[in-house]
C-alpha cells in the first residue's frame, strides 16, 4: 500500500514476480487500485479489497475453485495490517523491507553516538559523513543549486530502503561539479 502525498489518496498494487522456463525472472503489475478512503487501513479492509481483486480475476480460471490467493504467496512489509490480512494465506516477509528495518536501526543516530567503555566514540566518523552528506543534499536541493550539476543529488528517503545509499553515491559522483561550483571549502548554509 502507499499514499498519494498530494491528494493523499491511498492504494494497493499488486505484482507478480515469477521465474520463466529459461530461468528468468520477470515482474508483472497485475493491479494498481484506489484503496476506499472512507475504510481504515485494517487487516480486515485490506483481506477484503484483497479478495474483491483476486475473485475477479478467478472467475476465468475455474482451476483455481475461485480461491486463487491460497495459490499465491505474498511477499509483504511487517506491517500488523498486512499481517492480520494475510494471516490465512501464504506470506512471507519483503527482503527489501527487512532489508530497509535492519538499515534504519543500524544508522539510527541513538547507536551511532553510543560511547564505548573507553568514552570512545568509534563509529562518529560515519554519523558524520551521514550528516554532512545529508545537509549537502538539503542545501544544494533549496538553493536551487541541484539543478546546475549534471546528474542532481539524491536526498535520502527513511521509508525507501535504497535511498542512503544512492546519496552516497550521488554526492560521490557530483563533489568534483561540487567544488567547481562553490570551490574547494565552502561556508556551510543553515
Amino acid at each position: 500500500m502507499w499514499t498519494d502525498n498530494y491528494r493523499k489518496n491511498s492504494y494497493m498494487s499488486i505484482t507478480l514476480h515469477y521465474i520463466d522456463s529459461n530461468w528468468e525472472l520477470n515482474n508483472r503489475l497485475l493491479m494498481t487500485g484506489q484503496f476506499p478512503s472512507y475504510e481504515a487501513k485494517t487487516g480486515e479492509n485490506i483481506n477484503r479489497f484483497m479478495r474483491n481483486f483476486f475473485f475477479q480475476i478467478s472467475k476465468s480460471a475455474t482451476e483455481f475453485n475461485g480461491d486463487l490467493m491460497s495459490c499465491v504467496t505474498f511477499f509483504t512489509d511487517q506491517g500488523s495490517n498486512m499481517l492480520s490480512a494475510l494471516r490465512n494465506y501464504n506470506r512471507l516477509n519483503c527482503c527489501a523491507h527487512l532489508l530497509n528495518t535492519v538499515l534504519r536501526n543500524l544508522f539510527d543516530i541513538k547507536f551511532l553516538e553510543e560511547e564505548e567503555e573507553f568514552g570512545m566514540k568509534p563509529l562518529e566518523p560515519i554519523l558524520t559523513l551521514m550528516v554532512e552528506c545529508k545537509n549537502l543534499v538539503k542545501y544544494m536541493k533549496s538553493s536551487g543549486r541541484n539543478c546546475e550539476l549534471s546528474k542532481g543529488l539524491v536526498q535520502e528517503v527513511e521509508t525507501r530502503w535504497n535511498t542512503r545509499l544512492l546519496m552516497f553515491q550521488s554526492v560521490h559522483k557530483g563533489l568534483p561539479e561540487i567544488i567547481q561550483i562553490h570551490g574547494e571549502h565552502f561556508e556551510k548554509k543553515k
